[in-house]
């Protein structure tokens, strides 16, 4: 009898599937971008030098989950397309393998972000003006660095095999905890900034004890056991060749966002960089909307293409991207109508207010088209196609954005750092079509080959 989770992906319908897979993760992270989302609220309530400290330790936190996110995306592809392939024994070995490095990196990551901080956050945009405010922030937040590295992959890996909906529910508990921690350590115990990172820190160490014992307690479709470690160059290549992209991606997102940092002090002070960590915090929601959709998408997706069902794999993008830009273009329009409610929140600034609904607007356009080009790059991690995943990961950040926030300031001002990342989306977009046309041509051309052979033999396709 079949697992419920292979069942899910082999045997639903492709929307059933997808939403059924994608649930858990949406649901999880939707949570912590809330969370994320309320803990800048509690720290914009500090002032904006507590907010821009936190807007400058971000691209460091992003530099360790783009660890944890590498190994998780790089494992979970391969366990999927085993799974398909019903080999249990290789991907039991490549997910014990997979938590064991991520434990390795966790500890190395954590150790040196820790020991060079400071330069790593003047690097990221901070000044004196509020460096004692990011150094403090800083510290502990990287104290957890580890615990957010293996978070990322221990998510990563239990969606691969169908176990979103455990994901789900340690993500919300750890993302309930902050909520309820940072008011409590920044104002009753009277811990400023610093108290939201302990929260946070506490937050994701209570989450991964939750993940871990998961697969302690046996209740994981793979096992975790020593004897399945096997270091084997070729696996620890297969990892990295398919989690590469995710890497590239996500510390071309940090360079981005260091780069997005200076402009925005250098054209508006600490104003405009407050104004800009205030609107990336509260779309955060949105975007983890579609990024959740996408890991729902991924497993169905690696496991259909595996299994060499084509026809859902097909299906399953089609699905994916009507569902994400739905959703995206109905959000976005309610974020912009209740724009300055939902700023209103964090208690601006007049100033900070001004700059961060002009920034607002484009970054609601952003999310409408990274609905689409996500799905396009997600879906060459899933089949395994690490170049054509590369490509198309580094192109937002590296190939689009990077010269859009280096060039348009210079003709239009601050009005061209706030609308850098809308220009990079709209040359995203238009380069993923361009080069998901042929792939999708090409597994037409499977479907219909298929569906001849099945003529053929008098069977029922």
């Amino acid at each position: 009898m079949l697992d419920e989770r292979i069942k899910i992906m082999k045997e639903y319908s492709i929307s059933k599937a997808i939403i059924k897979m994608a649930i858990p993760s949406i649901t999880g992270l939707v949570i912590m971008g809330l969370y994320n989302m309320v803990d800048t609220m509690f720290v914009s309530w500090i002032g904006k030098e507590a907010t821009s400290a936190a807007q400058v330790v971000y691209p460091i936190t992003m530099v360790l989950s783009s660890i944890g996110l590498a190994l998780g995306i790089g494992g979970g592809s391969f366990i999927s397309r085993l799974l398909g392939q019903n080999n249990m024994d290789k991907a039991n070995q490549i997910c014990t393998t997979n938590i064991l490095l991520s434990l390795t990196m966790g500890i190395l990551a954590t150790l040196l972000s820790i020991i060079f901080l400071k330069p790593l956050l003047v690097m990221f945009g901070a000044k004196e003006s509020f460096m004692a405010y990011a150094e403090g922030y800083g510290f502990y937040i990287m104290l957890g660095g580890f615990a957010t590295i293996m978070n990322m992959t221990l998510n990563n890996l239990l969606r691969a095999e169908g176990s979103a909906r455990h994901s789900m529910i340690a993500m919300i508990i750890g993302a309930v905890l902050n909520i309820i921690l940072d008011p409590l350590f920044i104002f009753t115990f009277d811990m400023g900034v610093e108290g939201a990172a302990i929260a946070t820190t506490i937050s994701q160490i209570v989450t991964l004890i939750l993940l871990v014992a998961y697969y302690i307690r046996k209740k994981s479709l793979l096992e975790l056991s020593m004897k399945n470690i096997k270091v084997e160059m070729n696996i620890l290549l297969a990892i990295v060749k398919i989690g590469s992209p995710t890497f590239a991606r996500q510390i071309l997102v940090s360079i981005a966002l260091a780069l997005l940092n200076h402009s925005a002090f250098s054209y508006g002070g600490e104003v405009a960089l407050a104004s800009v960590g205030i609107v990336l915090k509260m779309i955060m929601i949105i975007m983890y909307f579609i990024f959740g959709l996408s890991q729902g998408f991924q497993p169905v997706a690696g496991f259909n293409y595996g299994a060499r069902r084509y026809d859902r794999v097909l299906e399953a993008i089609y699905v994916t991207i009507k569902i994400g830009l739905a959703f995206s273009i109905i959000t976005t329009a309610l974020s912009f109508v209740f724009s300055k409610q939902i700023l209103g929140l964090f208690r601006p600034e007049p100033a900070v207010m001004d700059i961060a609904q002009v920034y607002l607007k484009y970054a609601l356009g952003s999310l409408v088209m990274m609905s689409c080009s996500n799905v396009i790059s997600v879906f060459y991690q899933a089949i395994g196609k690490a170049k054509a995943a590369l490509i198309l990961s580094v192109s937002r950040q590296g190939i689009f954005f990077i010269p859009a926030v280096l060039i348009l300031p210079r003709i239009l001002g601050l009005e061209g750092v706030l609308m850098a990342q809308f220009v990079a989306d709209i040359g995203t977009l238009v380069f993923s079509i361009i080069i998901m046309v042929p792939s999708i041509k090409r597994i037409k051309r499977f479907v219909n080959k298929t569906e001849r052979k099945y003529i053929q033999n008098g069977e029922d396709c």
